[in-house]
Formats: C-alpha cells, structure tokens, sequence
C-alpha cells in the first residue's frame, strides 16, 4: 500500500501537472489572439475590412436593414471579417436593399437598432448562441428583451445559435419573413456558405431583370 506522503506526493504532482495545462491553455490562447491572429490575420481580410468600411450606408434610411457587427473590440475584429461580410454587401446592393453597417455596438446601441421602426430586417455578425449574442469581452444581450419591438422581415443570426432557447427571430420575425437560426455551433465556412447562396440568388435575379 502507498503511505500518506506517497499519497500526498501524488496529489501535490497531479495538482502540479493540471496547472501547468491550465498555464500553458492560457499563454497559447494569449499569444494566439495577441501575436499570431494580429500578424496572419490581418493581411487575410484586410481587404475586406476596407470594403465595408467604404460601403457602410446604401439607399433609404427610413426603411433599412441593419447589418450589425457585435464583436467590438480587438482582436476579435479580425475573426469578424473572415465571414464573407462584403459579400453580404454586393447581395444587399443587387437586390436594391438599402442598408447601414453599425460596428463597435454596446449593449444599449443593440436595444435601439432592434427597437428602431426604421430597421426592417437584421443580419447579426459575432459570437453568440441561440437566445443571445456578445457584445464586447464579457457581455451577452439576450433576445428575449425584444419580444415587443417591431417586426422585421429579415432575421439573420450569423453566429453560433448552440444552448437553445428562443432566437431573435422568435420574437420579431414577421409571419411571412426570412431568417437564418439553427440550433447549433457555426463555422466561418457553414455562415460563409448561407452568405454565398444569398449572393448567387442575387445575381440571377438581377440577370434576369437586364436580359429582359
């Protein structure tokens, strides 16, 4: 049998150890989202941050969509824009859908774009699951606040839609609208996908409308 300082030597070595995992999970998330997404990151959509940046606003204000960006601060900025937001823009434009990007949104700018009689439909870009998107490090706004704003249209959840619950299309989507809401985890490939599609239509349709 082991004796008591076998035993406490096991202990204090097993704690040892989960600490250094937990150390070395910390430094690698830290230099990941410090040193290696800031230098490979940012060339990648570099292009694509000045492309929205151009093109924030397009047509009627008094009836728009919004297109939010929640991720608000750096460098999560970075993996914001490798969903294919441009692309969201030019299918925008080609349907003639007036529109205004809004980035670096708090909690309180989120409540009055949903609440704005102005927004017809929005199309959500961040973190977030299925009853709630984050706003900023440490802040989640959850959908159930707007079970009373205006209808919308449109409602599209570009972010993760896991943990369940209501979605904002739940509560605001109009009965014959559109929405994008799934029950699960998001990859940048499946939101880049949806957008692609969005984007394909698009462009048959305005074909179709200069061939005739």
């Amino acid at each position: 049998m082991m004796s008591s300082i076998q035993i406490t030597s096991y202990i204090l070595c097993s704690l040892a150890l989960l600490f250094l995992a937990w150390l070395y999970v910390k430094i690698y998330v830290w230099v990941f989202y410090n040193i290696i997404l800031p230098i490979f990151g940012y060339p990648i959509v570099y292009f694509d941050m000045k492309y929205v940046q151009k093109n924030r606003e397009f047509g009627n204000r008094k009836n728009h969509s919004a297109i939010i960006l929640a991720n608000n601060y750096w460098p999560e900025k970075i993996l914001i824009y490798s969903l294919e937001i441009s692309k969201l823009i030019k299918t925008l434009k080609l349907n003639n859908e007036s529109y205004k990007v809004y980035d670096k949104v708090s909690q309180n700018d989120f409540r009055k774009i949903i609440n704005d009689n102005k927004v017809s439909s929005v199309y959500i870009f961040g973190h977030g699951q299925r009853h709630g998107v984050k706003l900023g490090k440490n802040k989640i706004i959850y959908y159930c606040e707007f079970q009373d704003a205006k209808k919308k249209t449109k409602v599209y959840q570009f972010h993760c839609n896991h943990n369940y619950g209501k979605s904002l299309a739940d509560y605001v989507l109009s009965k014959n609208g559109m929405s994008f809401v799934t029950c699960k985890k998001m990859s940048v490939l499946k939101i880049n996908s949806v957008i692609d599609k969005l984007y394909k239509e698009a462009k048959r349709k305005d074909k179709l409308k200069k061939d005739k």
